[in-house]
């Protein structure tokens, strides 16, 4: 995440959120976001080949628009 100019917001139990694109705005802060999520599932990937449990784990993105 801080690789990718992410900005860490807050840790919650075993979750953490980051945003993109605050305080300053990139122009491809949506696609450092993406590849941040990107990560985090190939982590989990490997990270699931020595404890079955994390099986259930996820990652998510929003954009923060609503339609």
């Amino acid at each position: 995440m801080f690789e990718l100019d992410g900005t860490f917001d807050k840790a919650v139990s075993d979750q953490a959120m980051a945003f993109f694109g605050v305080p300053f705005r990139p122009e491809n802060h949506a696609q450092r976001a993406v590849t941040a999520a990107l990560w985090i599932v190939k982590t989990l990937e490997d990270m699931i080949d020595d404890d079955e449990s994390l099986r259930e784990s996820e990652a998510g993105l929003a954009t923060g628009k609503r339609s």
